[in-house]
């Protein structure tokens, strides 16, 4: 299972489109014959399954940084994840919304960024964290001074808090910095099976 969770999540947050993939399970388990084990599927998918993309941890670092994540299926489930991994109380299973921490509509000179590289981080995994309802209609476009304050006080989730601890400004540094370590979990956490 967790190498279908892998495989399907990488795919998905790099925006593969999974359509086509219902022939690939139906078949597989036949041709696992009966027997199915972790190196069985990965020498299938490999050697009959050509065309399927199978993305490398390049592709996935790079997708983490430049990809439309904000619409992605596995979104909710990677928030999730990552929250829980940073949480020291009980795990979440669900949140209320997502927030982009570089907002949609910037009206403070407080942003560090220039509109093409605002535009281009804008709906990345690195720029957004799970909100209650509230919080977000709260936030909505505020500076980045007002929302970060918010973010440590009120929020219920550890993602958020232990973003606001951090980053006590927002630039393309940061994203960068932040980008590395939201990687390097999401490597870990989703590995790839078919590099080993």
């Amino acid at each position: 299972m967790q190498l279908f969770e892998s495989f399907l999540v990488r795919r998905n947050i790099c925006g593969i489109e999974q359509t086509g993939l219902n022939l690939f399970f139906k078949n597989l388990f036949e041709f696992c014959q009966s027997s199915p084990s972790v190196e069985t599927i990965v020498e299938i998918i490999k050697t009959r399954y050509g065309t399927i993309q199978l993305p490398d941890d390049e592709f996935v670092a790079k997708n983490i940084r430049n990809h439309n994540a904000f619409n992605a299926a596995c979104l909710e489930h990677v928030l999730i994840e990552y929250n829980n991994h940073l949480s020291n109380i009980e795990d979440i299973e669900s949140y209320e919304t997502r927030e982009h921490i570089y907002p949609q509509t910037p009206n403070s000179d407080e942003w560090n960024f220039s509109d093409e590289d605002g535009a281009k981080i804008l709906n990345t995994l690195p720029n957004i964290l799970p909100v209650t309802k509230k919080h977000n209609s709260s936030l909505s476009n505020a500076p980045f001074s007002k929302k970060v304050e918010s973010y440590e006080e009120h929020s219920m989730y550890a993602m958020t808090r232990a973003f606001a601890k951090k980053y006590k400004k927002w630039d393309v540094d940061k994203f960068n910095e932040r980008a590395e370590e939201i990687t390097e979990w999401f490597l870990d956490r989703f590995p790839n099976y078919f590099d080993k």
